[in-house]
């Protein structure tokens, strides 16, 4: 008995001494049960993660002071139409049909050489526009639409074309009304890198058809809720608006334009009020203009290409519209 019990005790000691050295028993981990990493490198790893996480900024933010340093020269702008630029003038056609790069080139190296910004519309492929402005960066909207007319903008070196501070892109969808057969407006901030912002501006393309004025001017009612936005800086309103009358005794549409504009008490004045013909339609319709805010100062008043404003020095209505398009383009010089 005493033999038996000696044994029990050296057992038990020699028992405690093997859990002492090998630091206590280890209960072994569950089947099915995946282990937790330490919480610092948990840590670690979720700062990691977040880094990449892209931070979206807030919808509207305050727009940027306008440049105190006014323009040292006058700021050339020209809102042109080429017809179905990219499809050689015609919905129907290929991209192969477009043969106009060449005489586009030459007009506008020969006539519109010291434009600062351009603004287009019926432009279906963007990048085609830049062997014709080398010296010019071209920029305009996404749209998943098929053979989409675009607004676009170029602008040349040192200036830069910026997206609205309270927009993620160039675009202001309202205007094209929920339609993806309607353009929308293209807009943001011309910016000289070291002076500051100098002007917002705004492209449009409103729907065509002398029947859809009511289209119109829901449109127009839906930029004016962009500009309420933009007051703070100079402000330049351009494009093909396709507006119709003056005729018969029948008001042209801008002028109903004109009075959603005061009334929203917006100062901003229709700077091709005279309606010039701006197309080389059977009618000679005035299609094509330009508004700008009381922040600009007019330096030279709108000019239409003389094919349709004055005569044919150049070109015939017939090669022009052959080689160039179905609009001219309206120029405008403005000084901040």
């Amino acid at each position: 008995m005493k033999k038996l019990n000696m044994t029990v005790r050296v057992a038990m000691i020699l028992c405690s001494l093997l859990i002492v050295s090998c630091g206590g028993a280890k209960e072994a981990p569950k089947r099915g049960v995946e282990r937790l990493s330490p919480p610092d490198v948990g840590a670690q790893s979720f700062q990691k993660k977040s880094k990449k996480r892209r931070v979206t900024r807030p919808r509207y933010q305050p727009l940027p002071e306008p440049s105190p340093v006014s323009f040292r020269r006058p700021l050339k702008v020209v809102t042109m139409n080429i017809k179905w630029f990219g499809l050689g003038g015609g919905l129907y056609n290929r991209p192969e049909d477009e043969g106009r790069h060449s005489s586009l080139k030459h007009f506008f190296a020969t006539h519109y050489q010291d434009v600062d910004v351009f603004l287009f519309q019926e432009i279906v492929f963007i990048d085609q526009l830049k062997p014709l402005l080398p010296q010019y960066k071209c920029h305009s909207y996404r749209h998943g639409g098929r053979k989409h007319q675009f607004v676009a903008l170029c602008v040349r070196s040192p200036l830069r074309f910026k997206r609205s501070p309270f927009d993620n892109n160039f675009k202001w969808e309202t205007v094209a009304l929920g339609s993806r057969g309607l353009r929308p407006a293209l807009h943001g901030v011309i910016v000289h890198p070291q002076e500051g912002p100098y002007l917002y501006i705004v492209g449009l393309h409103l729907k065509a058809g002398a029947r859809k004025s009511v289209v119109r001017r829901r449109q127009w009612l839906s930029l004016i809720e962009l500009l309420k936005l933009v007051q703070k800086l100079p402000v330049l309103v351009a494009g093909d608006v396709n507006t119709f009358g003056g005729h018969r005794g029948r008001p042209h549409e801008t002028e109903g334009f004109a009075k959603a504009l005061s009334n929203a008490g917006l100062k901003i004045k229709h700077a091709t009020a005279h309606r010039p013909v701006t197309s080389l339609g059977r009618h000679g319709e005035s299609l094509d203009h330009i508004w700008v805010s009381s922040k600009l100062t007019i330096v030279k008043e709108p000019e239409v290409f003389e094919v349709c404003a004055r005569g044919y020095r150049h070109y015939t209505r017939q090669s022009y519209r052959r080689e160039i398009s179905d609009h001219c383009p309206v120029s405008i010089a403005v000084q901040f």
